[in-house]
């Protein structure tokens, strides 16, 4: 009998739970601690029942909005942590990779760092990165009055540098290799020489370059844009204001076991400038307006908020420039701590971040179509490697970022 009763209790408490976050929890739309979008009640309108859509979104609901769930899987992955840790003590090989959590991280070694695993070479993985250097040669060729430029990021997976402590081959310089010996544009990429260089150039918690990684970036964008003739803007002041830290997209997925990375931004002197989205003209965003805020959450992601000039779509205009030269930039979120440096030296400025301006017009970004609709003087391609292959579960998605010809 009692049995009975605890068995319909624990139902009853499940069933209003569930009913509890559907129904009358606000739902939280954007994780802006681990930078993606939230499952929502919303979802469920356009999941299907038969294809057992409708169980994987209601579940991801229901993980998604689960109340105190960022507490639940902080001391979980702490524990994890801690037990791993212990376990790991008094190995010599401080580059070795261990798991964090269930999310594909991992710690080096004893450090504040983490990782995704190392990129080992795939001959499909090759054969797309020739691909998309095949299509920007055929671009190139189609129109020699525009001068197109390749800058690849690079991240500590790509390199050889975890190698010999873990066993594996990393792919980067195969990879390079490829750019160096079958691109026909001119081609530069950041170089991780050293786990030194890589410390600091990149945030220790997330895959992006912090203000130093970023200006030496620059740096070598400029000169492929501009050669001898790049007259490069130095940085005019330093903020780390409050000892800020940034925890980024590797600590979110383990629960935030370690450290957070220092998070400093530069000050410059920028030209004044306007800048514009599909829907128009957009508040100025970049490193001295984020020296101006007077507050910051701690758990924000600091990048998105001191770099993120837009989504899919942002065009700039120095209007003191006009009659210079129109830059067109193919990138990611790596251009975001870029591009207003850029616009000292352009009349105007569009960035196409292709997977997310499809997303935004529901088209794909067409070449031909806007070179034939705008003055386009130079195109600098500039993402990161996973954007000439990657495929998961919900698709190619290197696709979206394919060189897109053809009249409309």
């Amino acid at each position: 009998m009692w049995k009975k009763i605890y068995f319909v209790a624990v139902i009853g408490l499940l069933f209003s739970l569930g009913a509890g976050i559907l129904f009358f929890v606000d739902q939280e739309e954007i994780s802006w601690i681990e930078n993606r979008d939230m499952a929502t009640n919303q979802d469920l309108k356009s999941a299907s029942l038969a294809t057992g859509a409708f169980q994987k979104k209601l579940e991801d609901i229901l993980v998604d909005q689960f109340p105190s769930r960022y507490t639940f899987v902080t001391l979980k992955n702490k524990f994890e942590y801690q037990s791993a840790s212990v376990f790991n003590d008094g190995k010599e090989n401080s580059l070795e990779l261990r798991p964090v959590g269930t999310d594909h991280v991992y710690q080096i070694g004893d450090s504040q760092l983490l990782t995704q695993a190392v990129m080992e070479y795939s001959e499909v993985t090759a054969s797309r990165i020739e691909r998309r250097i095949e299509q920007m040669n055929q671009l190139q060729k189609d129109y020699p009055e525009i001068e197109m430029v390749v800058y690849k990021p690079t991240q500590l997976h790509e390199t050889s540098l975890l190698d010999e402590d873990n066993g594996v081959k990393g792919a980067g310089p195969s990879y390079s290799k490829i750019f160096q010996s079958k691109l026909e544009l001119d081609y530069d990429e950041f170089v991780i020489d050293s786990m030194e260089t890589y410390e600091e150039c990149f945030y220790w918690t997330d895959h992006h370059w912090n203000h130093m990684g970023s200006y030496i970036g620059y740096t070598q964008i400029m000169k492929l844009l501009f050669k001898e003739d790049a007259q490069i803007l130095e940085p005019q002041d330093l903020s780390c204001e409050n000892n800020l830290k940034f925890y980024g997209t590797f600590s979110s997925r383990t629960g935030y076991v370690t450290e957070g990375s220092p998070f400093c931004v530069f000050r410059y002197d920028l030209p004044e400038y306007k800048i514009y989205n599909l829907d128009g003209e957009m508040e100025v965003s970049n490193t001295n307006t984020f020296f101006d805020l007077d507050e910051h959450n701690e758990m924000d992601y600091h990048y998105n908020v001191a770099y993120k000039v837009g989504d899919g779509y942002t065009r700039i205009v120095n209007e003191a420039n006009e009659g210079k030269e129109s830059l067109l930039i193919i990138g990611d979120s790596y251009a975001g701590p870029v591009l207003p440096l850029l616009a000292k030296d352009f009349y105007e400025i569009t960035l196409i971040y292709p997977i997310n301006y499809t997303s935004l017009t529901k088209t794909e970004f067409n070449y031909d179509q806007f070179i034939r609709e705008n003055d386009v003087d130079k195109i600098l391609f500039m993402y990161t490697i996973e954007n000439y292959f990657y495929a998961d579960e919900w698709g190619e998605r290197y696709l979206a970022f394919d060189i897109v010809r053809g009249e409309e």
